[in-house]
């Protein structure tokens, strides 16, 4: 269902997000579940309050690395199912790597569960690179590694 900015601003001022500020402070992620009767618009508002991000600011960021990328319902979510057919699986990545400016919060919404499986990975990169050997990360620098879009 399609909702209008001002009763997804009354959604989102509905929901205690203080919760999931809670765990995005202390382990840097949040997962939160909103109801099937929210609505994308509903979603974004409680992801822009998560954020805090006030007004417009969502979604600034699309195109900007090259790909540009469906909006879902006029909102500032993209269609990140788009791009690859079902079968393919999207390996890790890291959201914008190679721009020189890049989102400090990336959110996620199940607007339509998949007929099946559905899983986003996701990992930390810090903890990634925290698991790779000194030697590692010192022949990367040497030879000038870097991820070029």
């Amino acid at each position: 269902r399609a909702a209008s900015p001002a009763s997804a601003s009354s959604f989102a001022r509905a929901v205690s997000t203080q919760p999931a500020m809670q765990a995005i402070a202390r382990d840097g992620f949040a997962v939160t579940s909103l109801g099937a009767s929210a609505s994308v618009q509903d979603m974004e508002a409680v992801a822009m309050k998560l954020m805090r991000i006030d007004g417009d600011g969502a979604g600034k960021y699309n195109g900007m690395g090259g790909v540009s990328r469906k909006s879902i319902d006029g909102t500032g979510f993209v269609d990140s199912a788009a791009g690859a057919p079902s079968e393919v699986t999207i390996h890790f990545h890291h959201e914008m790597a190679y721009a020189a400016a890049y989102p400090k919060y990336v959110t996620f919404a199940m607007v339509r569960q998949a007929e099946e499986d559905g899983t986003t990975l996701l990992a930390d990169s810090v903890r990634v690179q925290e698991l790779m050997s000194g030697g590692l990360l010192d022949k990367f620098r040497r030879l000038g590694v870097q991820y070029i879009r």
